[in-house]
């Protein structure tokens, strides 16, 4: 059921056109529940993906980029960290025609472990090719995904903004209560 949402919401997300206007500040989004934060670079804004699971969205319209928080009770799932990252790339290749996906690189984002991800293809039933950049931490109690996309045609050029922006994440007081 997730990998046809994530379907449904990459393909309304990558209809809309892109703006043209850019601000010159970063963007700080929180989740509802204010546990976590989302530090961001200029140009992005606040996207509803109609999500339950995404406690938060975002869009960088000038660029074609997306982005989607969503936090899970690590008491729900496996302790081990690489067990969980492959069982969410795996599901979301499940989600896509003829995908490429890269090993698990570990890393640490501000201090959590984490592993990041590349998956490519195409959405089913479309001519579109999509680029993930699929990172994720593992804090005290939750495990983070943070899924960053765009048009494959544009993955070239903005790989490296895709792969900084789980370096904006941070738990927030509220996540210890």
């Amino acid at each position: 059921m997730r990998c046809a949402i994530l379907m449904i919401v990459t393909i309304a997300a990558l209809a809309m056109p892109p703006a043209l206007a850019d601000s010159n500040d970063g963007l700080i989004l929180r989740s509802a529940d204010g546990q976590f934060q989302l530090k961001l670079p200029s140009g992005w804004e606040s996207k509803d993906f109609q999500l339950d699971a995404v406690q938060i969205g975002a869009i960088h319209k000038k660029s074609g980029e997306y982005l989607e928080l969503v936090a899970e009770d690590q008491q729900n799932y496996t302790d081990s960290l690489n067990q969980y990252a492959e069982a969410k790339r795996d599901t979301m290749a499940l989600s896509l025609d003829n995908p490429h996906m890269t090993p698990g690189e570990g890393l640490r984002v501000n201090g959590f472990d984490a592993i990041r991800f590349e998956l490519h293809g195409q959405l089913p039933n479309t001519n579109v090719s999509v680029g993930y950049v699929l990172t994720i931490m593992k804090t005290k109690s939750h495990y983070i995904q943070l899924i960053a996309w765009t048009k494959e045609s544009r993955f070239t050029a903005n790989q490296a903004e895709l792969e900084g922006l789980p370096a904006g994440f941070s738990e927030t007081s509220a996540a210890g209560k």
